[in-house]
């Protein structure tokens, strides 16, 4: 079978690969891809609230900003200034997704560190930290004296020696879970690999703390759930309300994943719940297959004749109407689901005859229309009798029922739009079905106004806002402790005829 860049789905959910796909290891074993994650630029980028819009190309989240960094948006970038002597929390969350299929994660940013890792805190400072909400420890990089690598918190660091506290430098960090992660994790700075080393200190050495044990390759993982769901912490050393150490200032950020799935196989088989029969048709309602083979199902198609012949349905939702079927004639139904990987697997048969008794349905009720700018929402009840085939569309009508417009909808309300402001419509429904044109509904009228209030709008005016709501025939108004209810029938100026 063919290994395909794109769309790959995983566990039934349809997930969207980004550039620079790279397909790795035995063809019949895994499918490999890179994604770019996280690419923020501090030094041209903005705060909305407390957001920043991260850019990556596989984005899973923004960044979210606490505390109040400064020199955003400047030459010099994002500055964190914490203190263990005051309340201060500068930090940034964000989230990478499913960490359970990453066999990789690399970290690059531009930085500087004015200090050694331990003037803000003495146990030293976290720099970016993996873990899970509330709990972003176990698996970080990690500053303390002079030296930046990696820990678990209970561990050494294994790492390098800091270049210095004055310049700007670029740094990578390839992050691999344990326990051979020692052996492939690697440091870059300025685009040279560095030797990486060990720093244990059985004694302190102001303003930093001692570091003692020994290295715990085997805490060092992300593709389990109880260390991460993905969520991490940028400049920040989470050890209480008031003790955050984290000082320096990042250019930028970003994030890259390698992520390893299984290869794509066809789908496994939907199941039909049952069969409706028709004038000349049959609807057929399933449920998707349990599995979609690790790739996203692009379509279905029906067989007729217990699978010796398919044809495409054109539809990946339920249910499939074959039509073009012989009334009395008894039809053996078979479904499959289809991925990039090829046809699944064949539901099991099920036996329908389609029948001529159908007739058109009878006539939808217009519950009332309500007026917007240039449109008309057309609330209704579906009709009561359907004639024995399934609605398929409702047509709308303006001149009592002399020419028909397709809804292109079978849910209330149909809203119908390019109408002029000022001019009285009279509107009708009615349903189609295989068997017909139903009948028509009786004509109610509306007239389309700029000033109009619509459903679910909401108005600001003196800084309060106002929150319509439609409920039965009530229109809900809020404004601060203020509370009006009138009647929809009398105050939006709807007519029956």
């Amino acid at each position: 079978m063919n290994l395909r860049r794109g769309v790959v789905a995983l566990f039934g959910a349809a997930l969207l690969i980004a550039q620079g796909a790279i397909v790795s290891g035995s063809a019949q074993a895994a499918v490999t891809f890179t994604r770019e994650l996280v690419d923020v630029d501090f030094t041209t980028a903005s705060m909305s609230a407390s957001t920043i819009t991260n850019n990556a190309t596989d984005k899973t989240s923004d960044l979210t900003v606490s505390g109040a960094p400064s020199g955003l948006g400047t030459a010099s970038g994002l500055t964190f200034a914490n203190t263990t002597t005051a309340n201060t929390n500068q930090y940034l969350t964000g989230n990478l997704g499913d960490t359970s299929v990453m066999s990789e994660i690399v970290v690059e940013f531009v930085a500087r560190f004015p200090d050694t890792g331990c003037a803000a805190q003495s146990n030293g400072s976290m720099v970016f930290g993996l873990g899970r909400t509330g709990l972003f420890i176990p698996y970080n990089i990690y500053r303390h004296s002079n030296f930046i690598g990696y820990n678990t918190f209970s561990s050494d660091i294994y790492g390098i020696t800091l270049p210095d506290t004055t310049n700007f430098h670029t740094y990578k960090f390839v992050m691999v879970p344990g326990p051979a992660a020692q052996n492939v994790q690697e440091i870059w700075v300025d685009g040279v690999q560095q030797s990486l080393s060990q720093l244990t200190t059985s004694v302190a050495t102001t303003p930093c703390s001692r570091i003692i044990g020994s290295e715990s390759i085997s805490s060092r993982s992300f593709t389990d759930g109880s260390y991460s769901d993905g969520s991490f912490m940028l400049m920040s050393h989470p050890l209480s309300a008031n003790n955050w150490g984290t000082t320096g200032t990042l250019k930028n950020i970003r994030i890259t994943t390698t992520n390893t799935y299984a290869e794509p196989v066809a789908p496994s088989a939907p199941s039909i719940e049952s069969i409706t029969a028709g004038n000349g048709q049959l609807s057929v309602s399933f449920t998707a297959p349990s599995s979609d083979g690790g790739s996203a199902i692009t379509g279905y198609e029906y067989s007729t004749d217990n699978g010796v012949t398919w044809v495409s349905a054109a539809s990946t939702s339920s249910p499939i109407v074959i039509t073009g079927l012989t009334n009395g004639t008894a039809y053996n139904v078979k479904l499959r689901a289809v991925n990039a990987e090829g046809e699944g697997a064949a539901s099991s048969a099920v036996s329908e005859t389609p029948s001529g008794n159908s007739s058109a349905p009878s006539a939808p009720l217009i519950d009332e229309v309500v007026a917007g700018d240039g449109q008309l929402s057309v609330f209704f009840a579906p009709p009561s009798d359907d004639g024995g085939s399934a609605v398929t569309d409702y047509e709308y009508s303006f001149d009592n029922g002399v020419t028909w417009v397709s809804a292109g909808s079978t849910s209330s309300p149909i809203v119908i739009t390019g109408l002029s402001n000022g001019t009285d419509y009279t509107v009708m429904l009615r349903a189609i079905s295989s068997a017909g044109d139903g009948a028509a509904s009786t004509a109610v009228a509306g007239t389309p106004s700029e000033d109009a209030i619509t459903p679910s709008s909401k108005l600001a005016a003196t800084g309060s806002e106002f929150t319509v709501a439609f409920s039965g025939s009530l229109v809900l108004l809020t404004m601060g402790v203020a509370l009006l209810a009138v009647s929809r029938r009398g105050s939006l100026s709807r007519r029956r005829h």
